[in-house]
C-alpha cells in the first residue's frame, strides 16, 4: 500500500474500515508520513517501515545537506512510529513482525542525526520489551535481543538464524521473528558475529549475507572458539566467514558465496575447499558454489575433495568467465557435455545436481539434451534429480530408470 501523502483523513478511515472488515487481512505495509497520526486506531499483525532516497539534484552545494535533512526526517518519523507502537499495548498485542528499512548510512550516528538515532534506539528497545511481555510467540525475538545485549548467555531457543551485514546501501536493522533475522553493521560484523555465536549453543543453521572484509583484512580472521555453536550443521556465506565458523563444527551443508569485489583465484578456491574438508567434524553432504568460484579445475576437484557428496549446486553465468593464470573457461553447456561423456566426474553416490542458469534450460527439448540426461543417469545410478535454472523445470527419476520432467512451483 503506497498512497498519496495528501489524502484526506476520511479516505484513510474508509480504507482501514474496509481492511478491518476482511478477516484474512494479516499484513499491512504503509509508506506515509501520516502513519503516526492514524496508527493509534489500528491493530496490525505485520508492520513494515520503508523509505527511499529523495530525488535531489546532484550538485556539490546541496547534495549532502539535502540528504542529511532527509535522513533526519526518516529517523524522526520512525522514532515517532515506534514510540506509538511501544506505548500502546493494543497495537503491540497483535504485532508479529517488525521490519525497518532505509536508515543504513553510518552518518546517522553523528552530527545533527544523533538525537534522532538515540530516540530511535530507545523506542525500539521499549517496543521489544513490550512485545516480549505480551507475545508468547516472540520468545525467539527475545532470545535475539538477549544475545545482542548479553552475548555470553546461552540461547537454546535459536536453531536457525539469518544475519544481514549492512553497509550504507543495505539494511541497518532487520528484526523478523518468523525468520529469526538479525542485522548488524559491517563495521562491527566480526565482533557481533563472534559474540552472538558463542551464545547460541543449539544453533544448527546459519546464513550470513553481505559481509565484505575491510581493506587490508584479507589475512585469516580469528577462528571461532570450539565451544561456540557446537551443533552447527549448515552454513551459507562468504569463504572468509566459512574459515572462521566451520572448523570444529559438524558442517554437512555448505553454501559458499563470493562477491564480485572479492573474487578468488583458482588456487585460493582449491585451498579453501580443501581446508573446509579437513576442518569440518562431519563429512560435507551438500555443497553449493557461486559462479565466481567455478572453473574447470575446481569442478574437477570436487569429487576428490568431497567423495560422500549427495547434492551439488552450482550457479553459472550466461557468459564465460576466466579464473587464474591458466584462463580455464567454464560454462554450463561445457560442464553438461563433459559430465555426459565422463570428462568431468561427480562423486559416486551423488543424488541430486542443481545447475542454476537462466537461459540454458530453454533448450531442454533438444535431442542432445535428453541423450546426455540419460547418459548421466546410466553413469550415476544413485542420481535421482537434475534441475536447471532457479525457476526452470527439474527431472526426477522414477522406478524403472526413466526421467520425468516436473515443473517446479516457485
Amino acid at each position: 500500500m503506497n498512497p498519496a501523502y495528501d489524502m484526506a483523513t476520511e479516505i484513510w478511515d474508509n480504507c482501514f474500515r474496509y481492511c478491518s472488515a476482511k478477516e484474512d487481512l494479516q499484513h499491512l505495509r504503509l509508506t506515509c508520513c501520516r502513519f503516526c497520526s492514524i496508527a493509534s486506531r489500528l491493530l496490525f499483525q505485520s508492520v513494515s517501515f520503508s523509505f527511499s532516497q529523495p530525488a535531489v539534484p546532484k550538485t556539490r552545494e546541496n547534495l549532502e545537506e539535502q540528504l542529511t535533512l532527509h535522513k533526519s526526517v526518516i529517523v524522526k518519523h520512525i522514532s515517532e512510529r515506534l514510540w506509538n507502537l511501544a506505548t500502546n499495548p493494543d497495537l503491540a498485542d497483535l504485532v508479529r513482525k517488525v521490519n525497518i528499512i532505509g536508515i543504513g548510512d553510518f552518518s546517522i550516528h553523528q552530527g545533527p542525526l544523533l538525537p534522532y538515532f538515540v530516540a530511535f534506539q530507545s523506542d525500539l528497545q521499549v517496543l521489544m520489551n513490550q512485545l516480549d511481555l505480551l507475545l508468547p510467540r516472540f520468545q525467539k525475538m527475545k532470545s535475539i535481543r538477549a544475545a545482542r545485549k548479553a552475548p555470553l548467555r546461552n540461547i537454546p531457543a535459536l536453531s536457525k538464524v539469518s544475519m544481514i551485514v549492512a553497509d550504507r546501501h543495505r539494511r541497518l536493522l532487520k528484526l523478523d521473528a518468523p525468520n529469526q533475522g538479525l542485522g548488524v553493521s559491517s563495521a562491527h560484523a566480526i565482533v557481533t558475529l563472534n559474540n552472538f555465536l558463542r551464545a547460541c549453543t543449539d544453533l544448527k543453521e546459519l546464513a550470513v549475507r553481505g559481509f565484505v572484509p575491510s581493506p587490508g583484512l584479507r589475512a585469516p580472521l580469528p577462528t571461532l572458539l570450539a565451544t561456540a555453536c557446537p551443533r552447527l550443521r549448515a552454513f551459507s556465506g562468504s569463504p572468509e566467514l566459512a574459515r572462521v565458523i566451520a572448523p570444529g563444527r559438524p558442517i554437512e551443508r555448505l553454501d559458499l558465496i563470493v562477491l564480485q569485489e572479492l573474487r578468488l583465484s583458482e588456487n585460493e578456491i582449491t585451498e579453501m575447499l580443501s581446508y573446509m574438508k579437513q576442518k569440518s567434524k562431519s563429512e560435507i553432504r551438500e555443497l553449493s558454489l557461486s559462479r565466481l568460484m567455478l572453473s574447470s579445475t575446481t569442478f574437477q576437484g570436487i569429487t576428490d575433495l568431497f567423495p560422500g557428496l549427495h547434492k551439488l549446486t552450482a550457479r553459472f553465468s550466461d557468459r564465460e568467465r576466466y579464473y587464474g593464470a591458466d584462463h580455464n573457461s567454464i560454462d554450463l553447456k561445457r560442464i553438461w557435455e563433459g559430465l555426459a561423456i565422463g570428462k568431468y566426474l561427480l562423486p559416486t553416490n551423488i543424488r541430486e545436481i542443481c545447475f542454476k542458469n537462466e537461459s540454458y534450460h530453454s533448450s531442454r527439448n533438444a535431442p542432445e539434451f535428453t541423450t546426455r540426461l540419460h547418459l548421466l543417469g546410466t553413469r550415476y545410478t544413485s542420481l535421482q534429480r537434475v534441475s536447471m535454472g532457479s525457476r526452470g523445470p527439474q527431472w526426477d527419476r522414477v522406478p524403472g530408470g526413466q526421467w520425468v520432467e516436473v515443473q517446479r512451483c516457485v
